[in-house]
């Protein structure tokens, strides 16, 4: 009877001391922070977008506290210095653009050092294997690619006297790179191209391409890397009489209904869609895998597609939701 008393007493404090501990693990169960910066404007369409995804993504992990920051307006020395602020709050992991590595680099490379662990989206570092940042995914465009893409489905459509690229970023090298596939392929082809600095104020950029326009009348192609752009220089030109999608055939990245409508009507020749809720909700479901439980993602997931055109209606949806 003792010994039969003695083993009930052993298993009731080890019963006691399991259901303790389990408690004691729950209360003290690890919440994660992750910070999301981007080099925006955070208020873009693109990147509401991107914002979207990652916090869809967010609200299905209990444990996880997601903050998504970046400037108002691209500018990158604001950027950089919400990036600094991120890194000095010790998240648990960091997602953010590589807007411009060589001048991340050494930042990154401390912290990474440090044992955060960080996801690219939307821009990559694009140098030699070796010189990377060693961030442990990337998800989005590769940035020539789209700039050879664009140009293709261009000369698919109709053949270029003369071609600008608009970039809206100057100072981001992903922004450049795309302009740079572009430029490529259009100087391959004997047709002249180049690029323009239309700053990342929408106004100002149509005046600078309508400028650009007037200069080299033989200016018929115009492709941006953004859809913004593409619909403030469709209104400019057409207040100055000109038809868009015929004097001037225009491409671009991204969408809203408004850039649909202009496909429809014909003034915008095409979009190419990088899909930026997908950059925001991959990153982070990535990384809350990776921090709780130790996954590895794929290295890298390219983002990049045509928006198809004789879809358009069926996205309309889905674009004025947010998701495309």
């Amino acid at each position: 009877m003792k010994n039969l008393l003695r083993v009930f007493i052993v298993l009731f404090l080890l019963t006691g001391l399991v259901i303790g501990t389990g408690g004691g693990l729950l209360a003290q169960e690890k919440a994660y922070t992750v910070y999301v910066v981007v080099h925006g404007g955070i208020g873009d369409p693109y990147w509401k977008k991107a914002e979207k995804g990652v916090k869809d993504a967010a609200a299905l992990y209990p444990d996880l506290k997601v903050v998504y920051t970046g400037p108002e307006v691209f500018n990158f020395e604001k950027f950089m210095g919400y990036l600094e602020g991120a890194i000095a709050a010790r998240p648990d992991g960091l997602i953010a653009t590589m807007t411009s590595p060589p001048a991340m680099d050494e930042l990154l490379r401390g912290a990474i050092a440090e044992g955060l662990p960080v996801i690219a989206i939307d821009s990559p570092d694009t140098r030699p294997p070796g010189k990377r940042i060693p961030y442990i995914s990337y998800i989005g465009e590769v940035p020539y690619e789209g700039g050879v893409l664009g140009a293709r489905e261009t000369l698919k459509k109709f053949r270029p006297k003369r071609t600008i690229y608009g970039n809206h970023h100057p100072g981001a090298l992903n922004i450049q790179e795309r302009g740079q596939g572009w430029i490529d392929v259009m100087t391959d082809e004997g047709i002249p191209s180049e690029p323009l600095d239309i700053t990342e104020d929408p106004i100002k950029g149509a005046e600078i391409m309508l400028a650009y326009i007037w200069a080299h009348p033989d200016t018929d192609c115009v492709f941006t890397g953004n859809m913004l752009r593409a619909e403030t220089l469709v209104t400019r030109l057409e207040e100055e009489g000109m038809k868009p999608g015929v004097d001037v055939k225009i491409s671009t990245f991204g969408m809203t209904p408004t850039t649909l409508d202009m496909i429809e009507d014909g003034k915008i020749i095409f979009s190419i869609d990088e899909q930026p809720y997908m950059q925001g909700y991959l990153g982070v479901a990535f990384m809350y895998l990776h921090m709780k439980y130790g996954f590895t993602p794929p290295r890298e997931i390219p983002t990049l597609g045509l928006f198809p055109e004789e879809k358009i209606r069926l996205l309309r949806k889905l674009v004025e939701q947010g998701y495309r």
